[in-house]
Parts: structure tokens; sequence; C-alpha cells
């Protein structure tokens, strides 16, 4: 009778327990989770459209880390070691490394031309629009239309910017081509325009025109260059 009595109660207490729980039961089943293949999956497809998009530029990019490397401003183990979390197919980023490796271990690589840095920095652009689902990046877009402004208010003191770092290299020697074209690689504006200035100083070395500005045409390049600080703040 014992028994039986505190069965009665174990099952007194088991059946509402049982029957909450299926109160707090979905009616509805949870979606399903991403299996690991189907992420495999997106994420292969991800990274082959961007190899497939990069590959258009793969030789200017190997060319532009190359001089990088050859003018010491990276080391071709840290290149190797940054490609392991790069985007892209891994079997075609190591083939981009090793492209790397042979130019720089080659005959000294001629700094871009402003068309490849162009095409360059418009290949960069294709890749943010597609990880934005087609639509540049808000702020990838705010940079570039700063960058274009300032290529605006320079384009018309663009002679005489190159005068003066062409006197300052010839005359003053306080700085060299080489270094003006390390330093371009980092200034602010449009990397084509960049390039295309480093190039016209060292036109200007070379020729001779490095004669100093007058007053006049340091006040013309210094009131662009207020413009420009004006745009950074």
């Amino acid at each position: 009778m014992r028994k039986f009595i505190i069965s009665v109660i174990l099952l007194s207490l088991v059946v509402p327990l049982t029957a909450a729980q299926g109160e707090l039961t979905p009616k509805t089943p949870l979606p399903p989770k991403n299996s690991v293949s189907d992420l495999d999956k997106v994420k292969h497809e991800r990274d082959a459209k961007i190899s497939a998009i990069s590959a258009k530029v793969q030789d200017i990019e190997a060319r532009y880390y190359a001089r990088q490397v050859q003018q010491g401003n990276l080391l071709m183990g840290t290149l190797e070691e940054n490609a392991k979390s790069w985007l892209g197919l891994p079997e075609e980023n190591e083939r981009f490394v090793a492209l790397v490796k042979q130019y720089a271990d080659g005959p000294q690589v001629p700094a871009l031309t402003p068309e490849e840095m162009e095409q360059l920095d418009e290949n960069k652009r294709e890749i943010r629009a597609f990880l934005n689902n087609g639509r540049e990046n808000p702020a990838a877009a705010k940079l570039a239309e700063r960058n274009r402004k300032i290529r605006e208010l320079k384009e018309p003191v663009f002679e005489l910017e190159a005068r003066y770092w062409a006197w300052r290299v010839s005359k003053v020697k306080d700085t060299t081509i080489e270094e003006l074209a390390a330093f371009s690689q980092n200034w602010i504006g449009e990397r084509a325009y960049n390039q295309k200035l480093i190039a016209k100083i060292r036109e200007n070395v070379q020729s001779g025109n490095t004669k100093q500005l007058t007053k006049k045409e340091e006040k013309k390049l210094e009131a662009v260059n207020q413009q420009v600080r004006a745009l950074l703040n």
C-alpha cells in the first residue's frame, strides 16, 4: 500500500511537470542551423569571386608589393604571413605571393604608372562593392569623394608643385626622388594623381626645370595647400 501511495504521489508530480514542459515547447520547429558544409560553400564562392576580380590586376599589384619589398618598406616574410588571412582562394593567394617574390628577387621594379595605380584602386573599389552587395561602402565613398576634391584643387598648381619639389631635390637637397616616391604611397589624395606628380618631379630634375618659385607662385601654391588642409578638418 505504501508503494502504491508513493507511486501515486510521484505520478501526480511528474504529470503536471510534463504538461508544463509541453506548454513551453514551440508549436513550430526552430529554423535549422547552417551546416558546416553550407558555410564552407558560401565562403568558397565568395573567395572565388574575389580571386576572379583580383586576377585582373594581379601583375600590377605584384609589382607594387615587390617594389615595397625592394625599397625596404615591407618584409617578404610579413607579406607571406599576412596572406594567410586574406580573402580570396588560398591557392590563388599563394600564387600571388610567389609572383611578388619573383619580382622582388629580380631587377629593380619601376614605380607603377598613374594609369596602373588607378587600375589598382578601381579594382579595390570593385571588391569593396562586391562585399557590400553591389554598393560602395559609405566610408570608402566619402574618402573617394574627398580625394577627388583634393585632386581638383591641386590640378591648377600641378606644374608649380612639381617644380617646387624638383627645386628641393636638386637645389636644397633636403630630400630625394626615392624618398618622395616612398612617401607618396601615404600622401592624401588620389594615388594616381600622386604618382603622376612624382613622375613630373623626376622629369623636372632630369631636364633641369628646377627654378625656385617666385613669391607670387609660392603664395598661389600655399593658398591651394590651405584649401586642402581645410578639407581635412
